[in-house]
């Protein structure tokens, strides 16, 4: 799944000085705990990515069984989404979307992974054949963020739901608004990559 935008990566250094609610850094044992939480979700997203998809759940679920850490939730959760939707199974797609969308409405998801736990939704809901939910997240997202780089992805939400749906104008209407105020690598690599059924415009 590659529309996730803010990666492990991008995190680690915002996290390792990050203090708790009275204000004050956390302790060496915190930050150490957190890295090496880290470096396992990191593990566990290049199993996934190598293909050992059943490994990689195996090893989310351990995981998620033993952190501790409130900050790796947010994470944690976001992954095993998406390791249940690579299992392409129905079971784990309902388990997914039940888990996601009750973490997003119980604010698990932090606020700024929460694009990419909408984007991930709006893929469960059309593998689980609720195009209509789908579209509601897709449009919270229009709706809630006035962010170019946001609505980007947003928009390229919307058009998968057109493309689900067989309304391949309205999907390439979208897409190409997307290309054309862009200037993000990224979200024109996707768009490119979602240039399907021209046959049918």
């Amino acid at each position: 799944v590659i529309f996730l935008t803010i990666s492990l990566f991008a995190k680690q250094d915002f996290y390792y000085g990050f203090m708790d609610t009275s204000g004050k850094q956390f302790d060496l044992k915190t930050k150490k705990q957190f890295k090496e939480g880290f470096v396992a979700l990191q593990n566990i997203r290049q199993i996934m990515n190598d293909g050992d998809v059943k490994e990689a759940y195996k090893q989310i679920k351990d995981f998620e069984k033993s952190n501790k850490l409130p900050m790796l939730k947010s994470d944690s959760t976001l992954l095993m989404c998406e390791i249940l939707l690579r299992m392409q199974s129905k079971r784990y797609i309902l388990e997914a979307e039940k888990i996601l969308e009750t973490s997003i409405n119980s604010a698990v998801i932090k606020e700024e992974s929460l694009l990419d736990a909408y984007m991930l939704l709006v893929k469960l809901k059309l593998q689980a054949n609720k195009a209509k939910e789908a579209q509601y997240f897709a449009q919270t997202m229009l709706e809630n963020y006035d962010n170019p780089l946001r609505q980007a992805y947003a928009k390229i939400a919307m058009a998968e739901i057109m493309i689900f749906q067989r309304d391949y104008k309205k999907a390439h209407k979208f897409l190409g608004d997307v290309l054309s105020k862009t200037n993000d690598i990224n979200v024109a690599t996707i768009v490119t990559g979602k240039q399907i059924g021209r046959a049918h415009v």
